[in-house]
């Protein structure tokens, strides 16, 4: 019962990170482009290349996620080590897709919308994910995913 209540809560995890990349990722975009807050010399690039784009970028954290073992279960382990992992997957992963874009030049991706892409990806991946726990936390509360353990003897 506990492995299916893990296996339910990492799914849960994907399913909200991947969310959360494929948002942070237009959400770098209109911050970039279309708020105003920041020049854009060369002009506006297509909302359809950065689109696409989001697939690539998808796949690269899911990798990363993967690799660093971030749906591993935390008993005992602070909420600042998920927190650093996240910052860590978070960065490996835009470190790939800023060596990815250099080789692939058939579109050019500002470098201040990548950097916008990662503080808001790492921002909303660590709000994501301590909702998520604090939710577990709740359910553990009320009896749910619990571990019963007998100890026999004195």
């Amino acid at each position: 019962m506990l492995k299916k209540y893990g296996q339910f809560f990492a799914s849960i995890l994907f399913i909200s990170d991947s969310l959360t990349v494929f948002f942070s990722w237009i959400s770098a975009y209109f911050i970039r482009f279309q708020w105003g807050i920041f020049s854009s010399p060369q002009g506006v690039p297509p909302f359809d290349v950065y689109l696409l784009t989001s697939l690539p970028i998808w796949i690269i954290f899911s990798l990363n996620i993967k690799w660093f073992n971030l749906y591993e279960p935390l008993r005992g382990k602070s909420a600042a080590f998920e927190y650093f992992s996240i910052i860590k997957v978070a960065s490996v992963s835009v470190l790939m897709l800023t060596a990815v874009s250099f080789f692939y030049r058939g579109v050019s991706y500002s470098r201040l919308t990548v950097i916008i892409f990662w503080i808001v990806v790492s921002v909303l991946m660590i709000i994501t994910h301590a909702l998520l726990r604090q939710g577990l936390m709740q359910m553990r509360k009320k009896g749910i995913n619990l571990r019963n353990v007998l100890i026999v003897g004195s």
